[in-house]
């Protein structure tokens, strides 16, 4: 860091500050915390609804919300979820829907009753529905109608209560609409429950190298600590800045400026860190306002950008891509937008080039964080980004702690690849009953990630790889083997290895190499159809090849999907 910027962190850390932090015990694993953040995310709404209760919150299409209406709205869900639902401290809530401003009220809701509140991938199919759901062991499951349609036929086997989200459609089952819930109650007060820190708050889904997706379970601590670093790293990097020099007095009178409020689009499914975490639970803690967007269209986006004066957008690297060079971009006023950031996925080097030309005057950014550490990871943006475009940025000072390791897990030296692990205090929790999985890979209190990257001299982060079988297709983690698992079920596959190839739009695309029985009429509209009802669309491999010989073997006898992958990707791409 310069000396600028290690003065103002000094400054901001200072014992009694907002940001001072100490050194606790949390799980038998010594962990650096913040001393004086707010306990529960409870706390975060609550305080946001008290200091800026008349500010503007959340915008959804004709729809409006100040701090203190969203705050309103929850309390009386959080009443009924109680009252008519049974809603205890501890319960399951499970949310699957769009990205509705619901959503945000059942959030808070969950959270001020002192439950976990359980997001679910909207994408996922009804058996993948009915896997999550009993996973979690929800007592409450809240949904919009696409998801209830694929939900129902599991539904009614099970022992929950069904509330809906903007439809008079209840496909056969008894459930209540959260806007009567929410209409129909009077008591404007929530409920009084004692909760702590280290307290479970969410669970979210991420998929992992075995077939069935993993439960990453995260304390109030742990998300909390992400939020106020990320305000503590803009809080020095503004006050590290040179002063500008006062303009020479003048006689003709100067129109004062007016200030904007920071405002956000999300356009990322809130069942993810990147628009759970950072951009919406922060933006309680910086009074911004958030729009929300029915589904991504970039005309749409500049629409809301131009007319709610958006001043940092964060997506997949699609998105920015796509609005920069869509062709209203020069026509719409953009101006107020200052940041234009990426996360989920890595950002192309060429495309960090386009936007210095394109969108001089906005600060590009990448952020690299996953599910198991509430999004905190490392972050670079500005000049540092453009200087270093392939690179994520220094681990987030002072809560991260990053290693490279070998695979017998000794740390490695500046420059040589290997594992990246993290330590922070912002790690999950575990994994929702899969106690083997969570002893694997939270060891000592590191994370191993199972990506594989280096830190060079300066410490910057560089990503080259992942160990784990996952690819990440326009921001969404896919299981090679839960794919695999899919295509096996097929009677005329004899092996089947599943990977990502490049995409240039969506980052990785889903590709799988195939050895089918002799003489079957296997072709890839049957896999697909095959496919169909077992995983969800976008798991659905875009690229299906057939070979017809047994797939390339290690001395092991195992699959070496990197080879054929690489040859796969020299000889159909």
């Amino acid at each position: 860091m310069s000396n600028a910027l290690d003065n103002a962190y000094a400054e901001l850390l200072k014992p009694g500050s907002d940001y001072e932090v100490q050194d606790i015990e949390i799980d038998g694993v010594k962990q650096t915390v913040f001393a004086n953040a707010p306990t529960t995310l409870h706390d975060v709404y609550r305080d946001a609804s008290v200091k800026f209760g008349d500010k503007e919150f959340l915008v959804y299409q004709d729809q409006r919300w100040t701090f203190g209406e969203a705050y309103l709205q929850s309390t009386k869900l959080a009443n009924q979820l109680s009252k008519e639902f049974g809603v205890q401290k501890g319960d399951r809530v499970a949310i699957a829907c769009r990205n509705y401003p619901e959503l945000v009220f059942a959030l808070m809701a969950t959270h001020g009753l002192g439950a976990i509140s359980v997001l679910m991938n909207a994408w996922w199919t009804g058996a993948e529905l009915d896997y999550g759901l009993k996973d979690c062991g929800a007592r409450v499951f809240i949904a919009d109608v696409e998801r209830l349609e694929r939900a129902a036929p599991h539904l009614k086997e099970l022992d929950i209560g069904v509330i809906s989200i903007r439809t008079d459609e209840s496909f056969g089952l008894t459930l209540s609409k959260i806007e009567d819930l929410i209409a129909t109650e009077n008591n404007t007060e929530m409920p009084n429950v004692e909760m702590e820190a280290d307290d479970t708050a969410l669970i979210m889904y991420t998929s992992g190298t075995t077939g069935n997706p993993k439960g990453a379970f995260s304390s109030h601590r742990n998300i909390i600590g992400t939020l106020l670093s990320f305000e503590l790293s803009a809080y020095a990097k503004a006050r590290s800045l040179p002063k500008k020099p006062k303009p020479a007095p003048s006689s003709t009178p100067v129109k004062p400026k007016v200030k904007l409020q920071s405002s956000t689009l999300i356009a990322v499914p809130l069942f993810h860190v990147t628009g759970l975490i950072v951009q919406l639970f922060l933006s309680y803690r910086v009074a911004r306002k958030v729009s929300l967007i029915y589904k991504w269209d970039p005309e749409v986006a500049l629409d809301i950008i131009e007319k709610e004066k958006v001043t940092a957008f964060t997506g997949v690297p699609t998105m920015s891509r796509e609005l920069i060079e869509h062709p209203s971009w020069d026509l719409r006023d953009t101006s107020s937008l200052k940041d234009l950031a990426t996360g989920g996925a890595p950002r192309p080097a060429e495309q960090v080039k386009q936007f210095t030309k394109k969108a001089s005057k906005i600060r590009p950014g990448q952020g690299y964080g996953l599910t198991e550490t509430c999004g905190l990871g490392a972050s670079i943006n500005a000049e540092d980004y453009t200087a270093r475009p392939t690179s994520v940025g220094k681990p987030s000072y002072p809560l991260v702690t990053m290693k490279i390791v070998d695979e017998s897990g000794q740390s490695l030296p500046s420059g040589e690849r290997g594992e990246i692990c993290i330590k922070s205090s912002t790690v999950i929790k575990g994994y929702w009953n899969m106690p083997e999985a969570t002893k694997k890979e939270f060891v000592g209190g590191w994370f191993f990630s199972g990506d594989i990257g280096y830190l060079d001299e300066e410490g910057y982060l560089f990503i080259v790889d992942r160990a784990k079988e996952i690819i990440i297709r326009g921001g969404e983690n896919i299981s090679c083997s839960e794919v695999e698992s899919a295509i096996y079920e097929h009677p005329d596959v004899i092996e089947a290895c599943v990977f990502g190839v490049p995409h240039d739009r969506l980052g990785e695309a889903v590709a799988t190499m195939i050895y089918a029985q002799p003489g079957s009429s296997l072709a890839d509209k049957s896999v697909r159809e095959h496919l169909v009802d077992r995983l969800s669309k976008f798991k659905i491999p875009e690229h299906i090849w057939f070979t017809n010989e047994q797939l390339t073997r290690g001395a092991t006898g195992k699959i070496q999907k990197r080879d054929i992958k690489a040859k796969a990707i020299e000889e159909y791409l």
